[in-house]
């Protein structure tokens, strides 16, 4: 019996670590979905309030380091903005809000901006000429949200995980799908 609860809490250790949903940004009145899957047809996704704990996220209100509106003019568009990339002992969060834009469509695939695939958001370091990708646990899945819907005109923090650079790269490019890179966003402690 002592061993099922230590392999359980094994596993769901790391993703309770990593960060994968760190809620709202402070610029919508309600926070961004925490955890969610696609909806079913006919049906709406989840949407609780604030962090597992009832409190704010530590990006909760933060200055963008790096903005951007992916297919501005569109049907579709978002504005994307780096709020962080923080260095976690071996390991590199890019914390993301992504606001999404549609006429039509109150829910929308987050895919249709950052595009898809493991290599769809990277991290280059074009002194070193080394590209990083998002980080797999032992099991072999992303360290990134487990949904991919988010609500239009609300903003969805998202956190990504990666292998962290040597020590003395302050800077690196963040490149979100076929969008232009984020160049030289500060690495942070």
């Amino acid at each position: 019996m002592r061993a099922r609860t230590w392999i359980v809490a094994a596993v769901a250790l790391p993703f309770a670590l990593s960060g994968c949903a760190v809620p709202g940004t402070g610029r919508a009145p309600t926070a961004a979905p925490a955890t969610t899957s696609a909806p079913a047809p006919g049906r709406e996704p989840a949407q609780p309030t604030g962090s597992p704990t009832g409190s704010p996220g530590p990006d909760a209100g933060a200055v963008p380091v790096a903005a951007a509106t992916f297919s501005p003019g569109a049907k579709k568009s978002a504005e994307v903005e780096v709020l962080a990339l923080r260095r976690r002992g071996k390991l590199l969060d890019l914390v993301l809000s992504i606001t999404a834009h549609s006429g039509d469509e109150t829910y929308i695939s987050v895919e249709d901006f950052t595009g898809t695939g493991p290599s769809a958001i990277t991290l280059v370091d074009n002194v070193r000429l080394k590209r990083y990708l998002i980080v797999r646990d032992s099991a072999g899945a992303l360290l990134q949200p487990p949904y991919w819907i988010i609500k239009a005109d609300e903003a969805s923090v998202r956190t990504y995980t990666f292998a962290a650079p040597p020590a003395e790269v302050t800077r690196l490019d963040v490149s979100i799908g076929g969008q232009p890179p984020f160049r030289d966003v500060p690495v942070t402690s």
